[in-house]
């Protein structure tokens, strides 16, 4: 009787830390260890700008191979495919440290949630501040 309460019990435990292993890191859908592939792709961006209006264009997403946390963003703003703006990345939140991407100073945040983005950044090009809202989707 003991030996077999002893059985039911490791077997018990095996399942529960098997399913504990399992389970998904909310902040990485894909469990490729990577809280950065959420991010990674292509996004439908539409665009609220104080100095432009609205606008519709398409931004790639990929992993900066230089920092584990920090992702790069082609055509942000739509300043062009060439361009490069680096988003730092913690969790669900964005951050985009002040740089200088083509010809606009870019700095601002963003958040990652229900698998979209939102951007609130300022960009300025040295003559006239802008204010934008970018919401985005695959």
């Amino acid at each position: 009787m003991k030996s077999i309460r002893n059985i039911i019990s490791f077997v018990a435990i095996g399942a529960t830390v098997f399913l504990a292993s399992c389970a998904k890191d909310e902040d990485d859908p894909t469990g490729t260890g990577d809280a950065r592939d959420k991010y990674t792709g292509s996004w439908t961006c539409n665009e609220n700008s104080q100095v432009f209006g609205t606008s519709t264009y398409t931004i790639t997403i990929t992993k900066d191979v230089t920092s584990a946390n920090q992702i790069i963003a082609k055509n942000f703003y739509h300043l062009g495919t060439n361009t490069n703006t680096v988003i730092v990345v913690d969790g669900n939140n964005m951050t985009i440290q002040n740089q200088l991407v083509s010809t606009f100073t870019l700095s601002g945040t963003g958040n990652y949630s229900n698998g979209n983005l939102t951007f609130n950044f300022s960009a300025n090009d040295g003559q006239q501040p802008d204010q934008v809202t970018v919401n985005a989707h695959h």
